[in-house]
């Protein structure tokens, strides 16, 4: 039976979450920004009426910017010591009011972190994370997932999903961009708005005064909106893990009427993803990357925001009597991701570095899981300090193709 809940009944389960123990992940507003964070109370909780897209992903809480993965400690006698991080003191946690495409980058970045070896960091917060979507009632210029293949509802990755009911408002649609995403991107310059050197998804180096900060100043995580306005959503478990929740839970939520309407924004595919990966198997070298990559700074900002980029480094710290060993965030567009030990770098320029950007995306990684490596958030081209758009690139490079025949136009 299909059941219903309250956007006042929402924030009622946040807070039941939080009273049991569990780390509750939702997006909130910070100095402007929309951004996925651990809650301290439930009034830092927005309503999906007041975000298209937060500013990055949810991926941290799978896969933080930092993370020690080992540390080593000599004793007396010189013998080391080694310590691993005890897993299974992770708290669980459940994510609410993310949208489709983030949490159809789950699907993906199983894969890869699955493959020749599964990585217990990773899928140990899989393993305790239960993931509440929220269908888009809206959308903005740059998002894209229904030409990806995604859809505005899409259910991967989701343990619940909720549709908004419509309420006649006419209140869904495109959402232009000086209301939308694009300008709460970029007012730090890509720092998150709890200051830099922050790592959220582990609470290593966060500021231990913010919790008295909010508490004192509520208007500062969502500019004085309270998160219990009026809407309703149909809820649909998916998993067995969302069928736990709505059970434990069944008291926050109410039989839904007889095929009650919702409200699905409606967003048309700008360009034929299947004609993509054609003309990439026959371009390796093409005049078109020398082209769009002159303007790439390499900064690595649209790595930094994307649901599925997944690359890290390993780094040693330490000195002659302990030391840890950290797994941090990288990204294929730096000019050192390859630099060799001898100087040499197999991908000395910008141009070489974003076109592997591109065909690791929607060449390799297909080839490799059978999934392409962008669920179409557009926030890749919301980041960029130059304005360098994937979505337009894509739609360029579908143009020259003449589908998955392989022939291809010049």
């Amino acid at each position: 039976m299909a059941q219903v809940i309250t956007q006042e009944n929402l924030v009622q389960l946040a807070g039941k979450l939080l009273a049991a123990g569990k780390r509750v992940i939702a997006p909130v507003r910070i100095d402007g920004q929309v951004c996925y964070q651990a809650l301290f109370f439930t009034g830092e909780m927005l309503p999906e009426s007041e975000y298209v897209l937060p500013r990055a992903s949810f991926k941290e809480f799978f896969f933080p910017r930092t993370e020690c993965v080992l540390r080593y400690q000599y004793d007396e006698k010189n013998q080391a010591r080694l310590e691993e991080p005890a897993l299974d003191s992770l708290p669980e946690q459940v994510i609410l009011g993310c949208r489709p495409c983030d949490a159809a980058s789950l699907p993906i970045l199983d894969q890869v972190f699955g493959w020749d070896y599964k990585d217990p960091f990773y899928f140990k917060r899989r393993e305790k994370t239960t993931v509440v979507t929220i269908a888009c009632s809206r959308h903005d210029e740059q998002c894209y997932c229904t030409s990806i293949g995604y859809a505005p509802d899409h259910k991967a990755g989701s343990d619940v999903l909720l549709k908004r009911i419509a309420d006649g408002s006419g209140n869904a649609g495109i959402l232009p961009a000086p209301d939308g995403r694009r300008d709460a991107g970029h007012p730090n310059g890509g720092q998150d708005a709890r200051g830099p050197g922050k790592n959220l998804a582990s609470g290593e180096g966060t500021d231990t005064n913010l919790r008295s900060k909010l508490a004192v100043c509520p208007g500062l995580s969502n500019g004085g909106q309270d998160a219990r306005g009026p809407g309703k959503y149909l809820a649909e478990a998916l998993t067995e893990k969302g069928q736990a929740l709505l059970a434990a839970h069944k008291n926050l939520f109410e039989e839904a009427p007889a095929a009650p309407a919702v409200q699905v924004t409606k967003l048309e595919a700008a360009f034929d993803v299947e004609k993509v990966k054609p003309w990439l198997d026959g371009h390796f070298e093409d005049a078109m990357w020398l082209e769009i990559a002159s303007k790439c700074l390499g900064c690595g900002a649209c790595a930094f925001g994307c649901p599925t980029c997944h690359c890290f480094d390993i780094v040693d710290e330490g000195d002659l009597k302990s030391g840890r060993r950290l797994k941090n965030w990288d990204t294929c567009s730096s000019c050192l991701f390859t630099v060799h030990g001898s100087g040499h770098n197999p991908r000395a320029s910008q141009e070489q570095r974003y076109r592997q950007r591109v065909l690791h995306k929607f060449k390799y990684y297909l080839e490799k899981f059978k999934l392409r490596a962008c669920t179409g958030c557009g926030r890749c081209s919301v980041r960029c300090p130059v304005g360098l758009d994937l979505h337009e690139v894509l739609r360029t490079i579908a143009g020259r193709s003449d589908g998955p025949s392989g022939t291809v136009r010049n």
